[in-house]
Parts: C-alpha cells; structure tokens; sequence
C-alpha cells in the first residue's frame, strides 16, 4: 500500500552544509556535513563530532560480512572511499579524481559499491576492481540500492531502477518512471516504498512503489 501523506516531526539546521544522512536501528541519525560527520542523538538537537576537518558527501551501511560504513571524504580534488565501523578506526579502500561541481555520491550491496561521477556510474568490487562503467547523457544526482540489490538513480527528471548483479559488467534498467520534476533526494523505506524528493522550492515528495507506481 502506498501511504498518501508523510507528516515532517521535526525540523534542525546544521552549521554546515548537509550533504547526506543515514538512519541507525538504534535510533541515531547520522548526518554528512562540509566539516565531517555528526551523530544526532535522542531529541536530535545537539550533535556529537565524530569526524571532522573535510566534508563527507556520502555514506551507506556496509552491506556484507565486514560490517560498519563506506564513505566518502573530501579533500581539494582528490577524493578517498573509507572503511570504517566507527568512523575513528579508518581504512582507506582506494582514491580517485573528480573536478565536478556537485558532491560525490556512493551506496553499497553486499558485494559492489556504487559511485557517481561526471555523467555516469561506476560500479566497483569490494576489493577496488572496477566492474563496469555507466554513461548517462545527463548527470546522475542521487544512488541507492534495494533490499534486493537492485539500483535506483535518480536524475533528469526521473527514477530509474537497474539491474546489478554480482561481477556484473553492465547495468540493465528494470524500468523508469519520469515525469518527476526536479526529482533528487532518494529514500527507501523499510516496505519497499521508495521517497524521491523534489529539489525545487515546491517541496515535492514523491510516493513510488517498488514496481515503479506513482
């Protein structure tokens, strides 16, 4: 079932900017600024530093046997996806360039890590071997995997899910749904039912279903 209303609990500002978050089982939420990582605790309303002295514009859990979170750190053009499980004990996976003039994303499946680059994809092992390489002819904005290890971007207007399985050398889209102005921002939630915000000033929300229904 598809709900029809989402009702905001709270709203706080940052003192940098916010360029990700990811929501613990625990409670806890943790928020990616342009000055490190920060832990919001209980009534969300005073921040633990764990992280700090460049921006992280990306993390997700983990996926797989070795637990903890995959993120990314910035620093000048040069960018390093870390390992951690705690975000003080850091292990570097590997690095890479990007000059673009929007922040960097990633999202993890048990065996692949997923990252934004200029106008494509690239999909790595967890060991740091590229797998394959996705060209867009516009540029991807947000990523995510399902509990399925399906992909979904989002991007020009649209949502699209692909295909990405283990080892694979290509990515095959399931299906699209456009029409969805500015869409950005991406959530899945713990049904299946995936948020996809506008970033326009109209606040947009859009309720998609996990066959693509609006």
């Amino acid at each position: 079932m598809i709900p029809h209303k989402i009702n905001i609990i709270s709203t706080h500002e940052t003192s940098e900017v916010s360029y990700c978050t990811l929501y613990q089982s625990d409670g806890s939420l943790l928020v990616g600024t342009g000055d490190g990582m920060m832990i919001y605790r209980e009534d969300y309303s005073k921040p633990q530093q764990t992280l700090s002295g460049h921006a992280i514009t990306s993390t997700d859990k983990n996926m797989g046997e070795e637990g903890g979170y995959v993120f990314i750190s910035h620093q000048k053009d040069l960018r390093t996806v870390k390992l951690t499980t705690d975000f003080i004990c850091q292990s570097d996976c590997f690095e890479f360039e990007y000059k673009g003039t929007r922040g960097t994303f990633l999202a993890t499946s048990a065996k692949v890590i997923a990252m934004i680059a200029l106008k494509c994809i690239k999909l790595y092992s967890k060991g740091s071997l590229l797998l394959c390489t996705k060209y867009f002819d516009y540029q991807p904005l947000q990523i995510r995997f399902d509990e399925h290890g399906d992909l979904l971007v989002t991007g020009n207007n649209e949502l699209r899910k692909y295909d990405v399985s283990e080892g694979s050398r290509d990515m095959t889209m399931i299906w699209s749904r456009e029409e969805l102005a500015n869409a950005y921002g991406l959530c899945i939630m713990d049904n299946g039912i995936i948020l996809v915000i506008s970033q326009g000033d109209d606040g947009l929300v859009y309720v998609i279903s996990e066959g693509g229904e609006i």
